[in-house]
């Protein structure tokens, strides 16, 4: 039985592969449907990158927000 579980990639991780993917497009030595694949994979990365960034900008933000109410980061002060 094939499990369907993925361990979950970290942003570092996801940034470090489209930066190899850009550099093997840079260096134009791949074929054109290679080249196609890489660039559909780093939408993909880029995809999730963003996802990422704008999940942890909430969370800044949400942060930000309850130190101004609260004084405190705390989401249930006492």
């Amino acid at each position: 039985m094939t499990s369907n579980y993925t361990k979950p990639v970290t942003f570092e991780e996801d940034m470090t592969a489209l930066q190899n993917l850009v550099e093997q497009l840079e260096q134009g030595d791949i074929s054109l449907e290679q080249s196609l694949k890489s660039f559909e994979e780093g939408t993909v990365l880029l995809k999730r990158c963003r996802a990422k960034l704008a999940e942890t900008e909430t969370k800044v933000q949400n942060i930000m927000d309850a130190v101004e109410t609260n004084g405190t980061i705390e989401e249930n002060a006492e």
